[in-house]
């Protein structure tokens, strides 16, 4: 009878050995699924992320690599109440015969002013040649909390504009906000100062009865500030 339980007590291992085999194929199975829907998920990840890194290049590259722009930027001037405007070119190419048609509005929202006057406030200065060793600067003084600057760069039958927002933080600080065009109205180059005021819905007044939200503003996109423009 040793031997009838010999057998019955092999088979039962056998049984066992089959069963605890069958498990661990199925465990491993799961862990091995979980284990690649979880490496899926990271491809997927990190192949949006490459998405985005790529259209962000592919605007940059539209936007500054085929040709060059003038790029003003505003910084903070000697005293709380001026600005300084500096004037760089953007781009590996010289821009020739530039001229720079200025138009200020100091506190644009404080006042009945709309920037639609802008086109009888220009002001023009021919600087010749613009390149990377040779910025322009110009000051702005007497503005209290905020100024809208439009920028009208013209080269050798080429045109491009620059609008400007400049505000001041309740803390004092100067941020802004600016986007660039070319002489079809198509947005070039934008940009944004983080901490830049804007409200809850992420908007700020860019003039008279109208609101921007800088996430709206598309690259290539026709841009028209003005009502009726």
């Amino acid at each position: 009878m040793k031997f009838k339980s010999d057998v019955i007590w092999a088979l039962l291992l056998i049984v066992i050995a089959t069963i605890s085999f069958y498990l661990g194929i199925q465990t491993g199975h799961f862990e091995t699924e979980k284990a690649l829907d979880i490496t899926i998920q990271q491809k997927e990840e990190q192949i949006s992320g490459l998405e985005q890194k790529i259209h962000q290049l592919s605007e940059e590259l539209t936007s500054r690599g085929i040709f060059s722009y003038p790029q003003a930027t505003v910084m903070p001037g000697k005293n709380n109440s001026a600005a300084s405007v500096l004037i760089n070119l953007n781009g590996k190419d010289a821009i020739k015969n530039l001229e720079i048609e200025r138009r200020l509005i100091r506190d644009y929202t404080d006042t009945a002013i709309s920037p639609s006057d802008f086109p009888r406030r220009g002001t023009k200065t021919s600087i010749g040649t613009l390149n990377a060793h040779n910025p322009v600067a110009f000051e702005i003084g007497s503005f209290k909390s905020e100024m809208a600057v439009d920028l009208i760069y013209r080269s050798q039958g080429k045109k491009w504009h620059q609008y400007i927002r400049a505000r001041k933080t309740p803390s004092g600080e100067l941020k802004t906000f600016w986007v660039i065009t070319n002489d079809e109205s198509e947005v070039i180059d934008k940009h944004i100062d983080e901490g830049f005021p804007v409200n809850e819905e992420g908007e700020f007044t860019f003039g008279a009865n109208r609101d921007l939200k800088y996430s709206e503003i598309r690259m290539n996109s026709i841009f028209h500030p003005y009502p009726g423009e």
